[in-house]
């Protein structure tokens, strides 16, 4: 029998979807650029803290990680089509962080190098398909993978334990992330020392195999992850391998897993996130693919593909997303 606390938490979020209006109308509060750790060499790492300026205890935490081929983006990315600010009116406090980006020359590296890893070229990774936004503090540039998921790590943890201060419930967090932004939330999310309190991981358009992706070059999303690396994956695939969601299926635990990809998407295409979820449904893990109910559907990112049709679903994405969190986080409204 379910309890009363989980029947509740049903019943607000149906009565939110079907009366989105409802939430809609909640004022918000924003704290802009918080400072949540210093990276090496003094780099500030800052997020955007989205929540209803109404006074509350024990809202959900979304972790927003934007996209961007590892290299540009800002955390500003999820405002299109309102995502912090309808999450927070949903009744989430919302975490939207930046950062470490490969973006310019990294350290060490020569120009020669950065420019044979593709730097700088425009890809449709980094380009329009996700409406990039350039990094709002150029000290984030100039560095690797490893930064960026050192970061991305850092600031669940800052969710974890600082989220109380504006109401967030540390027991219910979930990790959103766009494209390159969806591999590091899947990586974050099924990290061995990761909060406790991480419940789910919505990977929009990820980037879930990257064996898969280091033998098509030709992929745009390929020199996006050279450039990351350091190296091509012919050079050191040991590397790219140990940076795979779907090479961790075998060693790792996920929380349940939510990932879209529209049908025929040419910047990480929806075959190797498919069959990461197959794999995680193989290993008894609790996780869906949702993709476009037409099949020529090319959209990348939520923004892009906002308004596009699911398929097996009467919703659009962001509120497909919140009915498969109904039982994971058991999202309710708060006070």
């Amino acid at each position: 029998m379910r309890s009363p606390h989980a029947l509740a938490a049903s019943a607000a979020l149906i009565v939110l979807l079907a009366f989105p209006q409802l939430a809609q109308s909640a004022p918000l509060a924003v704290h802009r650029d918080v400072l949540f750790a210093t990276a090496g060499a003094g780099t500030p790492l800052t997020a955007d803290i989205w929540h209803r300026s109404k006074p509350a205890k024990g809202r959900p935490i979304a972790v927003l990680v934007h996209g961007g081929g590892w290299a540009t983006g800002d955390k500003r990315q999820w405002e299109e089509r309102r995502w912090s600010q309808r999450l927070a009116q949903r009744g989430y406090l919302v975490v939207a962080i930046n950062y470490r980006l490969a973006c310019g020359e990294k350290r060490g590296q020569s120009t020669n190098a950065t420019e044979a890893a593709g730097a700088g070229a425009p890809t449709p990774e980094n380009a329009a398909s996700i409406r990039a936004i350039r990094p709002s503090d150029s000290r984030l540039c100039g560095y690797g993978m490893d930064e960026s998921v050192m970061d991305v790590r850092a600031g669940v943890r800052y969710a974890s334990k600082r989220g109380a201060r504006w109401g967030g419930d540390p027991r219910r967090i979930v990790i959103y992330g766009i494209s390159a932004g969806a591999h590091l939330a899947l990586l974050a999310g099924s990290d061995v020392d990761r909060p406790k309190g991480v419940r789910a991981i919505v990977a929009l358009s990820p980037p879930a195999d990257l064996t898969w992706i280091g033998e098509r070059p030709e992929l745009a999303v390929n020199g996006s992850l050279t450039h990351a690396f350091g190296c091509a994956y012919a050079q050191c695939p040991d590397r790219w391998r140990a940076f795979s969601p779907r090479e961790r299926v075998t060693t790792a635990t996920f929380p349940p897993v939510y990932t879209f990809n529209s049908a025929a998407d040419i910047i990480t295409p929806a075959v190797p996130a498919k069959a990461f979820v197959r794999e995680l449904k193989k290993h008894g893990e609790d996780a869906q693919f949702t993709t476009s109910s037409n099949p020529n559907e090319t959209c990348h990112g939520p923004a892009p593909c906002a308004g596009i049709r699911l398929r097996g679903s009467r919703f659009g994405i962001f509120d497909d997303v919140q009915r498969w969190l109904v039982r994971r986080l058991q999202v309710r409204r708060t006070r």
